[in-house]
Parts: C-alpha cells; structure tokens; sequence
C-alpha cells in the first residue's frame, strides 16, 4: 500500500478512473472497480482504492490502486507519477 500526498492522490484518480472503472478489481472474486477514492492515512499522506462491485449481497471490497494496477496490467502508480511530473 503506497501513500501519497493529496495533490498526487488526485492525480492518480484522475489518470486511472478511466482506465480502472469497469476493470477487475481482483481476479479470484470477478468483482470489478466501480469506483476509485482516497482515504486519508494521516500526516498528510493519502492511500488511493478501488472500490468493488458487492460480493455476495454483502461485501463490498476496497483494494489499493498498486495492487489494482497489476490485476490489470497498467503502469504502477509510481512510474505513473513520474510520467506525469516529466509531462509538467
């Protein structure tokens, strides 16, 4: 679970909502991303989710936007960033 400040938090929902909507969220449940939010984690820093379709009429899971990445074979968050800021 990676950690981020809030301008990077947003930058990571507005790259990924796209892209992550609709997606798995995790390939052993079949639930897909509906949509994507941050939690603050304290000290300014933010953890960046996914959340997930509901799961047997009563889960509805959360998975961190890194792990999310994977199952759906995009750029981790952090080379996202690092393409972001050489755009700037």
């Amino acid at each position: 679970m990676e950690l981020y400040s809030f301008e990077d938090a947003n930058r990571l929902i507005d790259y990924y909502s796209p892209k992550m909507i609709g997606g798995l969220l995790e390939a052993s449940t079949g639930s897909k991303v509906v949509r994507l939010f941050m939690e603050d984690f304290g000290e300014k820093k933010y953890v960046v989710y996914g959340e997930g379709t509901i799961i047997h009429t009563v889960v509805k899971p959360k998975r961190s936007i890194d792990l999310i990445a994977i199952t759906q074979a995009l750029l981790s968050p952090n080379d996202v960033l690092k393409d972001l800021n050489q755009q700037k």
